[in-house]
């Protein structure tokens, strides 16, 4: 199991998006790992950074949230989840 940071929302580290969309009246679901979509964030956020100053407000607000989220990067999951929702009898 992970040890998962302080600074991560209790909302976060609770998550178990499967069970919570089953919960909320979902069927068929399927919560599948992109590992790919992960590093490629991840990739985005380092180029933000090594851009340097630009002056382009932009460019700066992806760089503030490029530093808040690769503080916690490896805590998390990129994922697709697909669910149905259930079909009501008439």
């Amino acid at each position: 199991m992970r040890t998962v940071p302080g600074g991560v929302p209790a909302r976060l580290r609770q998550m178990n998006l499967a069970r919570d969309l089953l919960e909320a009246g979902f069927e068929q679901v399927e919560v599948t790992d992109k590992p790919g979509w992960h590093a490629a964030g991840r990739t985005l956020r380092q180029a933000a950074l090594q851009a340097g100053a630009s002056g382009d407000p932009a460019l700066a607000s992806l760089q503030e949230e490029a530093t808040q989220a690769l503080a916690a990067f490896d805590v998390k999951r990129r994922v697709l989840a697909t669910a149905t929702a259930p079909a009501h009898a008439a």
